[in-house]
């Protein structure tokens, strides 16, 4: 695959004119933004769907109480996982609305997938070594994977 960077405006007609033959962004994205209109077929990897990170600063979240620690982290899990869930639904509703337009979806084999993961290997070593190793572990066991 050749990547290509652009506007997000000149998307559409580097599709049509065949410029680009492919995007990589999630179903709900391109059907919102009508790239669904120009690209009728989609390989549904669900590696992305909208990442939540809830940055603060550690100093300033020790100082508070326990009891309003574990009121702010609370918050952020149930707020992060009705987001979730939202997130969900808004995906099935696009997706179906896609393929009632006449957009194909396609899901990789196990062998595809497979293959996917052994591509990347190299790209997880080479991050692990530049954030630590520990780190990168605990973010995919974090991350399911």
């Amino acid at each position: 695959m050749k990547f290509t960077v652009m506007p997000w405006p000149d998307v559409p007609q580097a599709l049509q004119t065949g410029v680009i033959t492919g995007l990589d962004h999630t179903a709900i994205v391109c059907n919102i933004t009508k790239k669904f209109n120009i690209a009728k077929n989609f390989t549904q990897l669900d590696y992305a769907q909208g990442l939540f990170i809830h940055l603060m600063n550690k100093r300033w979240f020790d100082k508070l109480p326990a009891d309003l620690q574990k009121v702010l982290i609370t918050a952020i899990e149930e707020e992060s996982a009705s987001t979730r869930e939202l997130t969900r639904k808004q995906h099935d509703t696009q997706v179906a609305k896609a393929k009632e337009a006449g957009v194909s979806f396609y899901m990789l084999s196990d062998a595809e997938k497979q293959q996917l993961v052994d591509m990347i290997a190299p790209v997880y070593k080479t991050w692990g070594e530049k954030i630590g190793m520990d780190y990168f572990k605990k973010v995919q066991a974090s991350l399911g994977n």
